[in-house]
């Protein structure tokens, strides 16, 4: 992100062939919120260390409900990341997130395995 014209001209030429981009663990590391209304963007992804043990933390669950409306205002669908426990499921089940993934749903497989459960779902 060192040119950041360079990188949204790139970014624009890419999505017209329908590649579409994320913005990976928000509100952590170099996501700045700048990038938001800067960057051609489709989604943010919520970083996962505002995930872990949410229920227990109301300092993260701030910070998660202000990354869901910031990503509402500037119409990105916002995916959270890392759910390992049913009580974090329980507290973002009825949140307005696009998407949910994590080790709660299913860990890593091989290959071989994801397109067997791939078959076995539809």
């Amino acid at each position: 992100m060192e040119n950041i014209n360079s990188a949204i001209y790139i970014m624009n030429a890419l999505i017209v062939h329908e590649l579409f981009f994320m913005l990976d663990d928000f509100g952590s590391g170099y996501s700045s919120l700048s990038y938001l209304h800067q960057l051609p963007l489709k989604s943010v992804k919520i970083d996962r260390s505002f995930v872990s043990k949410i229920d227990q933390n109301t300092d993260n669950q701030v910070i998660v409900e202000a990354i869901i409306y910031i990503s509402q205002h500037f119409s990105l669908e916002c995916v959270v990341e890392g759910l390992e426990t049913s009580e974090e499921y329980t507290y973002f089940h009825e949140k307005d997130v696009a998407a949910i993934q994590g080790f709660h749903f299913f860990k890593p497989l091989p290959r071989g395995a994801f397109v067997t459960l791939l078959s076995s779902l539809g």
